[in-house]
């Protein structure tokens, strides 16, 4: 019995140690960073030493930076959308992320101010929602506010903690401000004494005294999202699987998006904000598609239309906007649904900075 009990010991230590040691190892790996595809980084952008675009759900940063070079003679423009903004496939030196390029070809133009990015993976319209309102906190009111819309946006309506953070330091100024506010916070509410079971209470106690004193269980879903996508990607070159309709559409949260969408739209209309909501580049191949098809013919026909119906909104599909050749990989060996090579990022800030130019030119502001 008490070899059994000391086999028992070595074996809870031992798990603990290779714990403890992978935990060394990952460091500060992301599950979103991780998990973007074979051969895919991440980017901050700059424009003659200014930052101009922050990922991963911060604003702090880029706020600073678009106060600090803020001129009343110029007009601002600012995209948010997710890690298609901010990844890049096969990096290498002198590669540049589409909002450089933006920037590169509006300020040929005198009178141009720059052009700024907000980026998180996975980024949904309820979120852009969050960002828009941490901005006008701010008082930073675009003339033009680009919203990459892609159709996996509009599938959740969660918001991350950081996000949440954020919304905490808005000053409320109206009872819509405070029915804002309170939406977001009662979406996946902070694990609290009240209303809980003992068995939660007690549960909640260990794991906040344990992530304090023991730094590697802070990280425990970090690293098990990291494994897992590790075990995924490995079977899944294994087995070769195709997969169709990968992600079900969720039509209750798709409506949620829409009409976090259209307050979007309203509180621009008020800041006088010309809103661009563009169907973002998508791997034009034959195969299996990423989403069902007509979920997907569905909602961009729904988001075109309510484009139109605002006379502050425009509405762009780019989805062929990038040649096949220019999209990466995943790790399965298919073609990566979502980011693109340098050269894609130079398409796509090149389109944008038309699309600028086009609206400054012929829109009333």
């Amino acid at each position: 019995m008490k070899i059994n009990n000391f086999i028992w010991l070595i074996g809870i230590i031992g798990a603990i140690a290779c714990y403890m040691l992978i935990d060394y190892l990952l460091g500060d790996l992301d599950p979103d960073r991780f998990g973007m595809g074979k051969n895919t980084t991440s980017h901050i952008g700059y424009f003659n030493n200014i930052q101009i675009s922050q990922p991963f759900g911060g604003t702090s940063t880029l706020v600073n930076s678009i106060i600090e070079q803020k001129n009343p003679k110029h007009k601002t423009s600012i995209v948010i959308g997710n890690s298609q903004l901010h990844a890049i496939n096969y990096w290498k030196n002198g590669d540049k992320l589409f909002i450089e390029y933006t920037n590169e070809e509006i300020l040929k133009e005198k009178g141009r101010d720059l052009v700024y990015c907000l980026s998180a993976p996975h980024l949904n319209v309820n979120e852009m929602l969050a960002y828009y309102r941490i901005l006008r906190s701010q008082s930073i009111k675009p003339s033009i506010l680009f919203l990459s819309c892609t159709f996996r946006s509009f599938h959740k309506i969660s918001t991350r903690e950081i996000i949440k953070e954020q919304l905490n330091n808005i000053n409320i100024v109206n009872n819509y401000e405070g029915d804002f506010l309170n939406k977001f916070k009662n979406q996946q509410p902070n694990m609290k004494f009240e209303g809980q079971a003992l068995q939660n209470k007690l549960e909640s106690f260990l794991m906040n005294k344990l992530e304090k004193i023991w730094g590697s269980y802070k990280n425990r879903k970090n690293i098990k999202a990291i494994i897992s996508s590790s075990i995924h990607q490995y079977l899944y070159r294994i087995i070769k699987k195709e997969k169709t309709n990968m992600l079900p559409t969720n039509k209750y949260n798709v409506e949620q998006n829409f009409l976090a969408l259209n307050t979007i739209i309203n509180l621009a209309k008020d800041d006088k904000t010309v809103v661009v909501c563009y169907v973002p580049p998508y791997p034009q191949k034959d195969g299996n598609f990423y989403y069902d098809i007509e979920d997907y013919k569905n909602f961009t026909k729904d988001l075109n239309i309510l484009c139109k119906n605002n006379e502050n909104s425009f509405f762009f599909n780019l989805e062929s906007l990038i040649p096949i050749e220019y999209w990466g990989e995943t790790y399965s060996g298919d073609i990566d649904p979502f980011h693109f090579k340098n050269e894609g990022h130079k398409i796509l800030g090149y389109e944008l900075a038309n699309i600028i130019k086009t609206i400054n030119d012929n829109y009333d502001f």
